[in-house]
């Protein structure tokens, strides 16, 4: 990314650490039993109340829609997921995108352990939100053409940056959560990557959420049902009232994928 890119972006956080980012495991689990990836409610929140999104003739202006892409853990060990996720957004209306990524099995593997050998809740917490600069250290090695912003740099808030979007930005949990954050999330279990993804929507001023999940998602469900279900997090609720609209949907295999890989 160029610096004019980077300095629109992120900017330097002061006295915070690198590992203060959230894990897409550390909750209800994104990644277990009802599945990571089945998302959350189009009808969750009030919406585009957390920035000043322009637009023309009711709609956002495509250099200021910023859109949050949460890429669930249980995707990441699809065969076709690379190019599943380069044809979503091929097809997806242009936005400017910040993409964070789940845990998935590296999160599967400390709940196991905490459940035969329980921690702090808090510390097991943190712990899971410094592994997720793992999955986004291996996604950038998968999407090399995307902006990043890494653990050791500060997403700005606010509303996205003007100009014409040209490629996804994947974004470090620990960019933008970290100890003393005002999110208001549970340290525990309860929070996955579903509600940081809520929390990094409120903090960038985005206009729409979307939870890319591995299972089918009724789109006529609310987000507490999908809660209730163990679809989502129910660390999201707390923040259904800051969120813009927010869309899960299932990432379906792309043509190509389909021609290459096992089904």
């Amino acid at each position: 990314m160029s610096r004019s890119e980077a300095d629109a972006i992120t900017g330097h956080r002061a006295g915070t650490s690198d590992e203060t980012g959230t894990s897409d495991e550390t909750g209800t689990s994104d990644e277990t039993g009802t599945s990571d990836e089945t998302g959350t409610s189009d009808e969750t929140g009030t919406a585009d109340e957390t920035g000043p999104i322009a637009s023309v003739a009711g709609a956002p202006a495509v250099g200021s829609r910023r859109r949050i892409v949460k890429l669930g853990g249980s995707l990441l060990t699809r065969p076709g997921l690379i190019e599943d996720v380069r044809s979503w957004f091929a097809d997806a209306p242009p936005a400017n995108d910040l993409v964070i990524v789940g845990g998935g099995e590296l999160i599967d593997a400390i709940r196991t352990l905490d459940a035969i050998r329980p921690g702090d809740p808090a510390e097991t917490h943190w712990l899971c939100v410094e592994l997720l600069d793992v999955t986004y250290r291996l996604a950038r090695s998968w999407f090399p053409e995307w902006n990043t912003v890494g653990a050791d740099e500060s997403l700005e808030p606010g509303p996205a940056i003007s100009g014409e979007p040209c490629c996804p930005t994947l974004v470090s949990v620990g960019s933008f959560y970290w100890r003393g954050s005002e999110s208001g999330l549970p340290e525990s279990w309860e929070t996955t990557t579903d509600a940081i993804a809520g929390w990094l929507a409120i903090w960038s001023g985005a206009s729409e959420l979307v939870l890319l999940k591995s299972c089918e998602v009724d789109p006529t469900e609310s987000l507490e049902g999908l809660a209730d279900r163990g679809v989502v997090d129910r660390a999201i609720l707390g923040l259904a009232d800051r969120l813009p609209p927010v869309r899960a949907e299932k990432l379906r295999q792309s043509r190509s994928a389909k021609g290459s890989e096992p089904s």
